[in-house]
């Protein structure tokens, strides 16, 4: 009976310290929240974050928005006086604002966490409107603050601010293709401007190169440019960047490339390639070792494929041959489109004067004498 009383003892004991120090603890958390909460507001700190660093709003204008245009004050004001989820609601109403966190630290310092929206492209409408795309692919306005350098896209087909289905699906598809170009140095570099056409297929204005690259739709991105690339790297670096007026690369592993001037396409494959390659090699090298020509001629054209391959499954190409003549046409020209014949054998056009027959008597052959009768007499 006696040991049931001291362990009943001890428990109590125990319990009664346990309830103590719950309460202290709470006694003291809220104690420390009112101590917080019963001060001020020390300052106010606003950091505006973006994936590009280059802001559209400033600090100055979030600080007008949280103080109405300075019609309040913010620092001194009681911490318990700020409604801060309403303050955020208020950032976000702004159209450059993807988010908005506010919050007091433990100097009572306000912090201003805002996200800004991240333009991808610059869109002109047909009629000459403008505005940004975001990542997101919701439109934004114009700045007065900041011009962002993104890709420009022309002639998108409507100025409607509630855009349709179809419309709403291509400017998706635009945006895809302006975040690819954005993440690559060299495209964004080279491209410069990318032209909507009426059946809404796209064509792009390099800045390097006098040329117009068909991009047909935005779909598979990687896969074009990568061609353009290829193309760029073994025609282009070779024969120069102004042969060509247009290169198409909307096709599946093939590139139509159409020379100035030149009213056909070629369409040339690996193997069809390789043959050429042999054929022009074979022309060059009789060429070189045609020493029998024996008048002043004018250098030959020869038509060559402009892209060579030597890999079984490298990127086929679909080019225009490129024609290499003198400024001055020879009178050996050949028909558009097909190779000149290097072989030329050169006959002499002499005259009878020039050439004339051989004599028949013998040189140096002395004439016989004749006979001389004696007189009578």
């Amino acid at each position: 009976m006696t040991e049931t009383k001291k362990r009943g003892w001890k428990y109590w004991v125990k319990l009664s310290f346990w309830v103590l120090a719950g309460v202290g603890t709470v006694v003291l958390l809220v104690s420390a929240i009112r101590t917080k909460d019963g001060k001020a507001c020390s300052g106010v700190q606003i950091n505006i974050s973006g994936n590009s660093g280059n802001f559209f709003l400033d600090k100055k204008e979030i600080n007008n928005i949280l103080t109405a245009e300075g019609a309040r004050e913010l620092t001194g004001k009681h911490t318990t006086e700020f409604n801060l989820e309403q303050m955020e609601n208020v950032l976000k109403k702004n159209i450059w604002v993807k988010n908005a966190e506010l919050f007091f630290d433990n100097n009572q310092v306000l912090q201003v966490k805002v996200e800004e929206r991240e333009p991808v492209a610059r869109v002109f409408t047909i009629n000459g409107n403008s505005f940004y795309v975001d990542d997101s692919g919701d439109r934004l306005p114009l700045s007065e603050n900041f011009s962002a350098r993104v890709p420009v896209i022309t002639s998108f087909p409507t100025d409607a601010k509630l855009l349709n289905k179809a419309d709403s699906f291509f400017l998706q598809q635009l945006k895809g293709l302006a975040q690819y170009i954005l993440k690559d140095p060299f495209w964004m570099a080279q491209i410069e401007q990318i032209d909507i056409t009426a059946d809404r297929q796209l064509e792009m204005i390099p800045k390097l190169g006098d040329h117009v690259i068909r991009f047909g739709d935005a779909d598979d991105a990687e896969r074009k440019f990568h061609q353009l690339s290829l193309f760029y790297q073994q025609v282009s670096n070779r024969f120069g960047w102004n042969k060509y007026s247009i290169i198409d690369v909307q096709y599946n592993n093939q590139v139509v490339a159409t020379k100035k001037g030149f009213a056909g396409t070629a369409k040339l494959d690996s193997a069809q390639i390789k043959t050429l390659v042999k054929q022009m090699m074979e022309n060059n090298r009789q060429t070189m070792n045609d020493t029998s020509l024996a008048v002043a001629l004018s250098k030959p054209s020869v038509t060559n494929p402009v892209l060579t391959s030597t890999n079984e499954n490298a990127m086929p190409a679909v080019i225009k041959p490129v024609s290499q003549t003198n400024s001055k046409p020879s009178e050996l020209s050949p028909e558009p489109g097909k190779p000149r014949n290097t072989s030329v054998n050169v006959k002499p056009n002499l005259t009878k004067d020039q050439n004339p027959a051989p004599s028949k008597s013998k040189p140096n052959e002395k004439p016989k004498p004749k006979a001389v009768m004696p007189k009578k007499s």
